[in-house]
């Protein structure tokens, strides 16, 4: 329980709104959308055991959905039942073995349990990114998908590896499209900072370790995004 207290939540949830698209909401009844926004609510507020237990049921009536399945891990996850998670998310790939997010969330999750070796945590990031459309709607997990990757890259003292997967990340988040960036929505925007400040913190503490590598220069960037 006190390895969840831990894990840097922000990272995996909020950047998450981008991807209810990809939920396996389609074909629901109207009871079952009405849930799922009550699921989504409370995920939001972080009553997540209560978020966990309705998606509980919503899977149960649709057992055959991965993207369901992998969405109940996360949230079993956060709400401390870790073994039920990992189960979740890896029957969510047995399910479809083209399910990205499901990829991703398995990847995530199994790097704050440590229930992998970080060699097959990085390949399923790297699955999930070669999987999942590089549409809009998924450019918050490509950008989160990056930073993973870069964190278990420097866990395994990769430093080169690790500094080309944050660039990677930083690019990324330069890059959104302009539809997202210019939609009114503060939320989006702020995530986008958040997420890039955490690439650029991320890719300073690596150049410390690369003889030749302008760490305070990247520092000074990761200030400037805020301002």
């Amino acid at each position: 329980q006190e390895k969840q207290k831990q894990c840097p939540i922000m990272i995996l949830s909020r950047p998450g709104h981008s991807m209810n698209q990809i939920n396996g909401t389609h074909g629901m009844s109207t009871d079952e959308h009405e849930v799922n926004k009550t699921i989504d609510v409370k995920s939001k507020r972080g009553n997540f055991i209560s978020a966990s237990n309705l998606m509980r049921d919503i899977v149960k009536s649709r057992p055959m959905s991965a993207e369901l399945h992998s969405k109940l891990a996360r949230l079993l996850f956060f709400a401390g039942d870790v073994e039920s998670a990992i189960e979740s998310a890896r029957h969510s790939i047995w399910l479809d073995d083209r399910c990205g997010e499901c990829y991703g969330n398995l990847g995530l999750i199994e790097m704050y349990t440590r229930d992998s070796s970080l060699s097959n945590i990085v390949n399923n990031l790297i699955l999930a990114d070669d999987i999942i459309d590089k549409g809009e709607e998924n450019s918050f997990f490509t950008i989160k998908s990056h930073l993973l990757k870069g964190v278990v890259y420097s866990k395994l003292k990769n430093w080169e590896k690790a500094a080309q997967t944050f660039q990677l990340c930083i690019d990324a988040g330069e890059t959104i499209p302009a539809t997202m960036a210019n939609s009114g929505t503060d939320e989006i925007v702020n995530t986008n900072k958040f997420l890039k400040s955490l690439c650029l913190n991320n890719l300073a503490v690596v150049q410390i370790h690369m003889p030749g590598a302008n760490s305070e220069e990247t520092i000074k960037r990761a200030k400037d995004n805020f301002k």
